[in-house]
Parts: structure tokens; C-alpha cells; sequence
């Protein structure tokens, strides 16, 4: 008796649950067809990529196989921290920080072998190299351990040259001469000095470090960066808080440009307890005489380098896209193509409309 009760019970307990499970299974079924069909999750942004979207179309950047061999693979593992980037006729160089790697990409493919790497002499162990220049001679320059000026030969010897009147993170190729990123000045004072035709260096541009409480947070608030340029102008704009972007041409004339980040892009950086915004991650100017700005769509490692932006010289902003993957710096515009050095150590290929 005992046990044909008990089997009763199991069934209609089975009969309640199986009931339960078809009407969720109902509710739930059109939203995951709508899902399939239309695309769902944080990933899938509305299709649009028109100025003002507020969620800018995804990209998928295509990986360029010529760079995608080990031998390519292993040497962008390698190069790591980035210390500098210079533009060539037919593609880019890339300096490692500590690396003591050059690396020349082709990315015309002009040439049989379109990675050639060059390991550097003369460089100790834990020093930094900062920027990558080249002037009218077509000697090579770096900043080596933030205090002398050194030159790179063609056989990749790095000699320290010049000590320099400052401490510097990077230099550049600016008015066929140097333009130096200074590490410390003093507030309301401009973050670059420009070499003269003397030898001497001097305070160049409108930027003006900003005052701050701390040495440590004025440090982070004052990191000014360059980027690179195919026409004859050099972006250059502060990292953290709100984006102040200049541009200076050949004539030495500097140029604000009010560059202002769109709608979901931007990110964060933590250090000692406090959070920081950051502006733009790199920036680019092409033939055209466009911007390329490349920069973060949030904080934490999946977020860094996802939003690239074309913006007009007036600071207008043109077009925009998320990219399905991060990017690391724009190495290269071509009308409506952008190459992207990738976070995961390869170099991919976009379309910016």
C-alpha cells in the first residue's frame, strides 16, 4: 500500500515538473530565436558606425598572414614594452624598451622578407630606450636611460652621444631635427623641448604641464605622448583626463585640435588606490590629413585598445568602430585602411569607413 501511494506521489511530482519546465522552456524560446537571429551580448553593438552612434559597429580585423609566421610571431612576443615607432617609405620600425630589439616591418611588401630584425649592441641590461627618431642624415635616435641622447647605426650599435640638460622619456623626428618628451617640468611649463640649430634645446609648444597635490600624481597627470604622421603634421596630447591634443606642422606653428572622445569610448588605469581616465592610446595622422585615434573602451585588459576613431583636422568626428580585438598603435593608414599593431602580438588589418 505503503509504496503504490509513494509511486502516485512521484508522479504527479514528475507530471508538476515537467509542466514547469515546458512553460519556461516556452517563455524563454522566442528571446533566444530573436538572439540567434539578430545577435545578443555585449559584443554585439548596434549596426551603425556613423558619427554620434552610440555604440559604434564591431570590426573584425583581419590578421595579416605575412606577420603571422613563428619566426614574426616569436619576434613581436619579444619585442614587448614599445619604445618608439618610426614611419618608413614602405612600412614602420618598432624600438623595444628593454627589449634591445629594432624591428622593420614592410608593409607594402615591397620586400622578400617583410619582417627583418635587428638585435642591439651596446645596450646594459635594465636600461630603457624611449622613442625612435631619424634626421636628415638618416641616422637614427633614441633616448637611452632617460639622460643621453644615442644613436643607432645601421648595424644596430647603440652609443650614447650627448647627455642631455634633462630627463626625457622619448624623443621624435620633428622640423627635420629632435623633439624631446621631457619627464619632469615644472607646472605651467610645456612637457617637450625642441632641438636648435645650435645643439641646445629649448621649450616648445602650448601644452602646459598641469599642477597637482603629489610629485607622483603630477607625474601621471603630465605623461604627454606623440604619435605618428604621414602628412606633414605631429600629433601630440597628454594621456590621462581630458584629451588636449595639439598638432605642430614643419614650419614649427602648433595648432590646438579639440578632439573630444565619443560616446563609449575611453578608459581607466588604477595606481595606489586611485583611478585615472585615460584620453587616446595612440594617434595618427594620414595623408588625408585625418586623424586616426586609437583608444580604450573601459577598464581592464580586454577593454584596451578597442575604439578607433577618424576624426577631421577641425576635431570633428567622422567615423567610428569597436574592434573585435585590441590593438596596441596604429602603424599605418591607407585611405580607408588601418594596420594595427595587436595586443596579441600580430599585426592585423581594418576597415575605417
Amino acid at each position: 500500500m505503503r509504496s503504490a501511494v509513494t509511486g502516485r506521489c512521484f508522479a504527479y511530482f514528475f507530471m508538476i515538473m515537467v509542466t514547469r519546465i515546458y512553460r519556461y522552456t516556452l517563455s524563454f524560446l522566442p528571446p533566444l530565436v530573436a538572439c540567434f537571429l539578430i545577435g545578443c551580448g555585449s559584443d554585439t553593438p548596434a549596426p551603425s558606425s556613423e558619427p554620434g552612434s552610440l555604440i559604434p559597429a564591431l570590426a573584425h580585423v583581419a590578421v595579416l598572414t605575412r606577420f603571422s609566421g613563428q619566426e614574426a610571431q616569436d619576434a613581436f612576443a619579444e619585442l614587448g614594452a614599445l619604445g618608439g615607432r618610426l614611419l618608413t617609405r614602405t612600412g614602420v620600425q618598432l624600438l623595444g624598451a628593454k627589449s634591445k630589439l629594432l624591428l622593420d616591418l614592410d608593409l607594402k611588401g615591397t620586400r622578400p622578407e617583410p619582417l627583418v630584425v635587428t638585435r642591439l649592441e651596446g645596450v646594459a641590461d635594465r636600461v630603457k630606450l624611449g622613442g625612435l627618431a631619424v634626421t636628415p642624415d638618416g641616422r637614427l635616435w633614441t633616448v637611452y636611460g632617460r639622460t643621453e641622447l644615442a644613436r643607432i647605426s645601421a648595424q644596430g650599435e647603440v652609443r650614447a652621444v650627448e647627455q642631455l640638460p634633462f630627463s626625457a622619456y622619448a624623443v621624435y623626428s620633428w622640423r627635420e631635427t629632435l623633439l624631446a618628451q621631457v619627464a619632469r617640468s615644472r607646472a605651467g611649463e610645456s612637457p617637450f623641448m625642441g632641438r636648435t640649430g645650435a645643439g641646445g634645446w629649448q621649450s616648445v609648444g602650448p601644452l602646459k604641464t598641469r599642477k597637482h597635490a603629489s610629485n607622483r600624481e603630477s607625474l601621471l597627470w603630465n605623461t604627454a605622448h606623440c604619435g605618428a604622421s604621414r602628412a606633414d603634421l605631429l600629433p601630440c596630447w597628454f594621456l590621462l583626463g581630458e584629451p588636449s591634443v595639439v598638432l605642430v606642422d614643419t614650419d614649427g606653428n602648433w595648432t590646438a585640435c579639440p578632439l573630444a572622445l565619443p560616446a563609449g569610448a575611453g578608459g581607466r588605469v588604477s595606481d595606489t588606490g586611485n583611478v585615472y581616465p585615460i584620453s587616446f592610446r595612440d594617434l595618427f595622422v594620414s595623408e588625408k590629413g585625418e586623424i586616426i585615434a586609437l583608444t580604450d573602451t573601459g577598464a581592464g585588459d580586454a577593454h584596451r585598445g578597442r575604439f578607433l576613431g577618424r576624426y577631421s583636422l577641425d576635431g570633428t568626428l567622422l567615423a567610428s568602430i569597436r574592434l573585435n580585438q585590441g590593438a596596441r598603435q596604429v602603424l599605418d593608414v591607407l585611405r580607408d585602411k588601418v594596420t594595427l599593431l595587436l595586443r596579441d602580438d600580430g599585426v592585423g588589418e581594418v576597415t575605417l569607413p
